[in-house]
């Protein structure tokens, strides 16, 4: 095998490693309502999703910006498919912050 064959083919399985990282890394997603802002005393939906933890109870915590935040913990359970979902009253916040495993933090305004 030539030097060329092979550094192509490290190229490639390199590629494709990164793909598959990338890929895995992007597959949590939380979202909120229909992704803009929310209003005090309204219901969005937060959905979240992972197929890598299909069938298992995840935690997403919802916490308030500072000096003093407020947390609280909505536990999920997902379906064959990495989907769960619940609905969330919206409190007298400025901004919601949405965290879950794996998956990146989502910000919403509060109106």
């Amino acid at each position: 095998m030539s030097i060329v064959s092979s550094c192509r083919r490290v190229a490639a399985v390199f590629l494709l490693t990164l793909a598959s990282v990338a890929g895995h890394a992007s597959a949590q997603t939380i979202s909120v309502g229909n992704g803009g802002s929310v209003s005090v005393g309204q219901t969005p939906t937060v959905a979240y999703h992972d197929p890598s933890r299909a069938n298992q109870t995840i935690a997403v915590t919802i916490t308030s910006p500072g000096p003093n935040p407020t947390s609280e913990s909505h536990f999920v359970t997902l379906d064959g498919d990495g989907h769960g979902s619940f609905t969330w009253t919206v409190p007298n916040w400025t901004k919601a912050y949405f965290n879950a495993p794996g998956a990146s933090e989502v910000s919403v305004p509060v109106m």
